[in-house]
C-alpha cells in the first residue's frame, strides 16, 4: 500500500522571527487554507531509500515544495 502525505506550510515571518515561533501558524487554519489555494507545487523529488531491508513493511518518503502566490517554483 502507497500514502501520500501532503504538508503545506505558509510561514509569514518578517526577518526578525525565528522559525521556532512555527506552532502559533499552526493556529491559523482557516487562513492558511485560504493561502493554500492561492500556492502552487513543485514537481516530487527522488523517492527516499526504504527504511528496512528485505522480508520487512518499510517506508519510503518523497517530498515537494509548496509555494504561495509571490514566490517563484522551480
Amino acid at each position: 500500500m502507497v500514502t501520500t502525505t501532503l504538508f503545506c506550510l505558509f510561514l509569514l515571518l518578517n526577518e526578525n522571527e525565528k522559525v521556532s515561533n512555527l506552532k502559533k501558524f499552526t493556529l491559523l487554519n482557516n487562513e492558511l487554507n485560504y493561502l493554500a489555494t492561492l500556492s502552487t507545487w513543485s514537481k516530487w523529488g527522488l523517492w527516499s531509500a526504504c527504511s528496512v531491508t528485505c522480508g520487512g513493511c518499510g517506508k519510503q518518503r518523497r517530498v515537494r515544495a509548496c509555494y504561495g502566490k509571490n514566490q517563484h517554483c522551480p
